[in-house]
């Protein structure tokens, strides 16, 4: 039995990374559908996996989820405007979701509950795995930015290997998340959870916050900065409850915030035109340009160019969709297209989609919804951090971070759908599986945890 677990535990640690890396590669969908698929089958073969699987998915935070996806299929029979559209996202955008959700779970079930021994020697594999591919991505992207400067083409605002930016922004803030915390940690002395060298860590994150500066992602960077901000906020109040100094972290931490800060600003002249766009999109209804640009040309600012034509748009669609929202609070069935439809009905014309997955999910499942989804995200959310509060676990700090980025994201990007979300359900599933086993590991090596 040991030596299949282990073999088991071999394929995770060598096909995770691959699937990870090809993950946004055009035409390699069944090789990450069907890599995964095979890895998550390899794992529940054993009956010890698929009952600690079982258990995690019947678990206190995922019933709200499966209490949102009741809703959702309620809101289909009364709510939908197009039930048979509604019903093809389901079955593509949510259901399939869940679907890498339950992969990461048993990938990473596996991971911690497979011997100590060779080759595994560490708990936490499926963990660092994922790190590496992660990692990997990064460097790769930041090599062929490179190749173009070389060669006098800016990547500013170009499609790169791995897909548009939106989408690899919101991935280099989830391996930037998963090193802050995980290097927060270790300075106060908690356990680590990845079995990564301090330089690995910093090299990480320098591929992923060179992903987002010389793409031009500027919600990557902001991303990134509240990252900083969180962690020196986290330095502070743990300072109270350790004796390790806070202020090198805090140093550091507001240097390199102001330093992404600066280096954004200088890439990206579209922060200067930034604050004067903003009253133009906020008075939405008066400049209609975000409908349709070519019946409605776009506000002048004073020196009579353009407003700045992403942050115009954003503002002005998520101003629209949140009045829309407000006067149809139970949704119109869930499906990409709920802002286009929403749009299509007030104006009498369809817009393109939202820029926020907030504003999107809003309008598409409702208030009952987005509150069923934000309470699952805050009680993840309180047990990350409540298991690094309690056991002293990088582990903990990882969840947090995840689920607080997730959130954030969601209110500025769309990142609720397509192969970020998948992503991050992926990265969510095997989190939540080894927050739960560590869990348990320590309540046996100190039955005082027990009930804590």
């Amino acid at each position: 039995m040991l030596k299949h677990l282990k073999n088991r535990h071999t394929w995770v640690l060598l096909c995770l990374p691959l699937i990870v890396l090809v993950w946004f590669l055009p035409h390699t969908n069944s090789v990450r559908y069907g890599g995964l698929t095979a890895l998550a089958l390899l794992c529940l073969t054993a009956p010890d996996i698929r009952q600690r699987v079982k258990a995690i998915l019947g678990s206190a935070p995922l019933w709200v989820l499966w209490a949102l996806t009741l809703w959702l299929l309620i809101q289909l029979g009364l709510f939908a405007w197009f039930p048979a559209e509604t019903w093809h996202e389901l079955r593509g955008q949510w259901f399939k979701k869940i679907a890498f959700f339950v992969a990461g779970v048993s990938l990473a079930s596996l991971a911690t509950t497979a011997p100590s021994a060779p080759p595994l020697r560490h708990p936490f594999a499926a963990l660092t795995a994922l790190f590496y591919g992660l990692t990997l991505m990064m460097t790769i992207q930041v090599v062929e930015y490179g190749y173009w400067l070389l060669n006098g083409i800016s990547p500013l605002m170009r499609v790169g290997l791995f897909g548009q930016k939106n989408e690899l922004s919101y991935i280099a803030n989830i391996l930037f998340a998963l090193g802050v915390a995980e290097g927060v940690a270790r300075h106060f002395g908690a356990k680590s959870v990845l079995n990564l060298s301090a330089k690995t860590l910093a090299f990480a994150c320098l591929m992923a916050a060179s992903v987002a500066l010389l793409s031009g992602a500027r919600n990557g960077v902001i991303g990134m900065i509240l990252v900083f901000g969180s962690s020196a906020v986290l330095t502070v109040f743990l300072r109270r409850h350790s004796s390790v100094s806070s202020w090198r972290w805090l140093l550091v931490g507001g240097v390199l915030s102001v330093g992404l800060a600066v280096a954004s600003w200088q890439l990206d002249p579209r922060w200067a035109r930034f604050a004067e766009t903003l009253p133009h999109a906020l008075h939405s209804a008066d400049h209609p340009s975000w409908l349709d640009e070519a019946r409605y040309p776009f506000p002048l600012l004073k020196d009579g160019k353009p407003v700045e034509i992403s942050a115009y748009e954003r503002v002005a669609f998520m101003t629209e969709g949140l009045k829309f929202s407000a006067t149809h609070p139970a949704g119109i069935g869930f499906t990409r297209k709920a802002f286009s439809h929403a749009m299509e009905a007030t104006f009498g014309q369809p817009s393109r989609h939202a820029h926020s997955g907030v504003v999107e999910w809003l309008i598409g499942m409702g208030w009952l919804g987005m509150a069923l989804w934000m309470v699952f995200l805050g009680l993840l959310f309180r047990q990350g951090f409540g298991h690094f509060l309690r056991y002293r676990s990088a582990l903990g700090l990882l969840l947090a971070f995840v689920v607080a980025g997730f959130f954030g994201r969601m209110f500025i990007e769309i990142v609720t759908r397509d192969l970020a979300f998948e992503l991050f359900m992926l990265v969510l599933g095997i989190l939540v599986a080894s927050v739960r086993q560590a869990r348990e590991q320590a309540v046996l090596a100190d039955p005082s945890f027990a009930g804590r």
